[in-house]
């Protein structure tokens, strides 16, 4: 893992651009924050980085990841975290580790505009974030109706085949 954030970060492109680089939460755990931007390119800031955790690989209490992030989020490093379920892990991890962005994956974004259940889901999950300070990314913009419908939960940033409409 510590291998594969090296490599990530190395083909990062020059610039003011965020770089949002996997890591396993074990590798949180395991590896010193330190060793972690020791891997950081000639240059680069760690406010460049984007640390993505994957709320499917959270086992147990996501609070064993808070000082971690905490002493990356002292040097500069931001997380997000990436989210395809909207239960106790998930809602959990947003409001223990206070992550500076969630993404939503495309399939709980992806047709919403179609679907009244996924819809309410979907705002109250995004009015939660919002309510934390939490900025929101969506995935799976591929319609104009479920632009305008996330741009009006809030939503101001995602990526999809109808991104350019965000």
């Amino acid at each position: 893992d510590v291998e594969a954030f090296h490599n990530t970060l190395a083909s990062c492109p020059e610039g003011n651009h965020q770089c949002y680089v996997p890591l396993l939460p074990a590798t949180l755990l395991r590896v010193p924050r330190e060793q972690l931007l020791q891997q950081l390119p000639e240059g680069m800031k760690p406010d460049r980085v984007m640390i993505r955790i994957d709320e499917q690989f959270l086992c147990g209490d996501p609070s064993a990841l808070l000082a971690p992030l905490v002493s990356l989020g002292q040097m500069g490093v931001q997380s997000v975290i990436e989210v395809s379920d909207f239960g106790k892990t998930c809602l959990e991890s947003v409001v223990l580790l206070g992550p500076s962005q969630v993404r939503i994956a495309s399939e709980r974004v992806r047709g919403v505009s179609k679907h009244a259940g996924a819809r309410t889901t979907l705002a109250r999950f995004v009015r939660v974030c919002t309510s934390l300070g939490v900025q929101v990314v969506a995935a799976g913009l591929d319609s104009h109706a479920d632009v305008d419908l996330v741009r009006r939960m809030g939503v101001t940033f995602g990526n999809g085949h109808a991104i350019g409409l965000l």
